[in-house]
């Protein structure tokens, strides 16, 4: 009888390890999914990041039709100090 016991637990810590070892896998395959969608939307925006900063504005006039170069304080309202510096960097005839 007490070899059938020992059996019998041994087959039950068996399906407690496979089902452990199932929820570790599940669980790591979402995080690694989570993992690839956040590498994906921080490599796109990086990539729109750099293409709207260094890419010249009039590229994008096709897509947007009120698109223009001129800052104003109303805009950027807390940028109103330094207007005169991005004019000048966007006009190329200072460099700051």
């Amino acid at each position: 009888m007490e070899l059938q016991d020992k059996k019998n637990q041994i087959k039950k810590l068996r399906k407690k390890a496979e089902l452990s070892r199932n929820a570790h896998f599940m669980i790591a395959n979402r995080l690694k999914l989570y993992s690839n969608c956040l590498h994906s939307f921080v490599l796109i925006g990086s990539t729109v990041t750099a293409i709207l900063t260094f890419a010249n504005y009039d590229a994008f006039l096709p897509i947007f039709k009120n698109l223009n170069d001129k800052v104003t304080a109303v805009d950027y309202p807390k940028l109103g100090i330094l207007l005169p510096y991005i004019r000048a960097y966007s006009n190329k005839t200072a460099a700051i």
